[in-house]
């Protein structure tokens, strides 16, 4: 099994285009940004010097999550009011960008603005409401540093649904990026599964038994407040899969026939497109980012393996070849990758990583039995569930394996599935 060995880092462009930073592949290397410590020296009520200071730590947490910055904010101890405005002590920091507000609290505005330490020239600047919430202010700020100084969107007011089984249901949930303010999401049915989230960021399909052989797929319109019931005269397996980028397009699995086959079907006139016509088990569609691919897991070949078709179900081709009893692909936003799960020696179930063309393997995890990956919509980041702490909760790593952190600390939760950015 291969290493990842490349990252993706930003490079300074001095051209005068929109875009600061520009993403490039090659060796680990991150921007350092400095931040002149929210509110010190301004004369602001201590409720609001308690709040940017909240602000300050969120935002810090966002930009290091994102994979581009280092982030460095002096102590009040060796800071003074002159360095507001001093290159040269960031410069000696080790900074290439310096990050600073002003408050205007009659206002209730927070100015940001962002410098090249180096040209000692403004790069962007841009105003905020102080009567968001703490986080939500943080994650605004973090998109726009991101989308300033790379051209990329953040993914800081995205959010993952997840199903967590309580009182003997399966109900739906959903929390910020980052497992802060978890919510349940009202649902029709008992026992939820396979949530899907469009890019859109503004639609989400689950699976549900409607009766103790039945099985619907619903649809919950997040902007409407709408719940819709998308297929119910199906009898069989009736499971949703990825969303085509235009968010109007899904693909799902039905068994109304026999066996389970993979179709697409249009959320707004409920039509119908079969694309597998086989005799073995097609289930688990993973749509790539550009809409004309489709990964799904097939065991026409004895055991589950990894497949790519074209969105008119042809040009078939098989992926994985150094995993066993593969299962869940899900395709990088970027399109450079597609995670899954795999047996491993032991068998217990890990995440691994291969190319559209199955000629690069690289194994992620090793602790637990880990499932359900899912990518960021950025493709840097994968959240997964595990057991290496015992019961399944819910995690997030780099796509690399690297920097593993915890969701959740509740237990009995299964299929995260993160959002598109909201539109």
């Amino acid at each position: 099994m291969k290493k990842i060995i490349f990252i993706i880092f930003p490079c300074i462009l001095f051209s005068q285009g929109e875009v600061y930073l520009k993403l490039k592949g090659g060796e680990a290397k991150k921007l350092d940004i400095g931040i002149f410590p929210f509110g010190l020296f301004e004369k602001i009520s201590p409720e609001l010097k308690r709040k940017l200071k909240e602000v300050q730590k969120v935002l810090k947490d966002d930009l290091e999550f994102s994979l581009y910055f280092r982030i460095t904010i002096p102590d009040s101890n060796i800071i003074e009011k002159k360095h507001y405005s001093d290159f040269a002590f960031w410069r000696n920091l080790g900074c290439n960008i310096l990050l600073r507000s002003e408050t205007k609290e009659k206002d209730n505005t927070l100015l940001v603005e962002l410098f090249d330490i180096t040209l000692e020239k403004r790069i962007a600047r841009e105003n905020f409401s102080l009567l968001l919430p703490e986080r939500k202010l943080a994650h605004k700020i973090a998109n726009f540093v991101v989308k300033k100084l790379t051209g990329e969107d953040g993914i800081f007011e995205t959010y993952i649904v997840f199903t967590f089984d309580i009182n003997e249901k399966r109900e739906l949930y959903m929390m910020d990026y980052d497992g802060y303010n978890i919510r349940k999401i009202e649902t029709e049915g008992e026992k939820k599964l396979f949530p899907r989230v469009s890019p859109c960021g503004q639609k989400i399909v689950y699976s549900t038994y409607i009766k103790k052989d039945l099985m619907g797929i619903y649809l919950i319109d997040l902007e409407k407040s709408k719940i819709s019931l998308l297929i119910s005269e199906k009898k069989g397996l009736n499971l949703p899969g990825g969303f085509f980028p235009n968010s109007r397009e899904i693909c799902i699995t039905l068994s109304k026939d026999g066996d389970p086959e993979i179709y697409i079907l249009n959320i707004e006139n409920r039509k119908l497109k079969r694309l597998t016509y086989s005799p073995f088990i097609d289930i688990s569609p993973s749509v790539s980012s550009k809409g004309n691919e489709i990964a799904f897991v097939s065991d026409r070949l004895g055991s589950p393996h990894i497949f790519i078709m074209d969105k008119d179900g042809l040009n078939l081709r098989r992926i994985t070849y150094e995993t066993s009893y593969n299962t869940s692909p899900n395709w990088s936003p970027r399109g450079d990758f597609i995670a899954y799960v795999a047996l491993d020696e032991e068998g217990r179930n890990q995440i691994y990583l291969t190319d559209p063309f199955g000629e690069k393997t690289f194994k992620l995890t090793y602790e637990g039995s880990n499932e359900d990956p899912c990518f960021s919509p950025d493709g840097l980041h994968i959240v997964f569930v595990s057991t290496r702490e015992g019961s399944y909760d819910i995690y997030v790593m780099n796509f690399d394996g690297s920097n593993v952190k915890k969701l959740t600390n509740i237990g009995n939760c299964h299929f995260p599935y993160w959002s598109g950015i909201p539109k």
